[in-house]
């Protein structure tokens, strides 16, 4: 058996291929993927953004019945989208009230998580008790 082994001085030299050598993290098929993807991320986000047609409403952080004064804690400001016809119903969030929150209170009852409607909230001053005139004849039996 002949050894030939790369010190074998019978044997012909053969020519090695010359590599291009490029960091993997400075490969240029690397980079451009990685822009794409960057590129596409944030044009797909402004895309998103650029739809989204909600707009913030006030709406009831808990119940609250009717009498009760109006405060700030009754209330949490959230995103909805709404119909033109609907949107004038509701107070939205940008919006000033009518009055001061402390010379308003709740003219209907409503449950938390429900939208508050301009027809909901009252001035005080408006508001007043009037007495309702009741004769009874005298001696009427139960």
């Amino acid at each position: 058996m002949i050894w030939r082994g790369p010190d074998d001085p019978g044997q012909k030299k053969r020519a090695t291929a010359s590599r291009l050598r490029i960091r993997p993290w400075r490969d240029p098929r690397l980079l451009i993927g990685v822009l794409l993807v960057l590129g596409s991320t944030i044009l797909g986000a402004r895309l998103v953004a650029a739809g989204d047609d909600t707009v913030r409403y006030w709406a009831l952080d808990h119940q609250v019945a009717p009498g009760d004064p109006v405060s700030a804690d009754d209330m949490v400001a959230v995103r909805v989208h709404l119909s033109d016809s609907l949107s004038d119903h509701y107070i939205r969030a940008d919006e000033e009230f009518s009055a001061p929150l402390d010379s308003l209170q709740w003219g209907e009852r409503g449950a938390g998580g429900t939208l508050v409607e301009r027809s909901s909230l009252l001035s005080k001053a408006t508001v007043g008790r009037s007495q309702l005139p009741l004769s009874v004849a005298s001696g009427a039996s139960q």
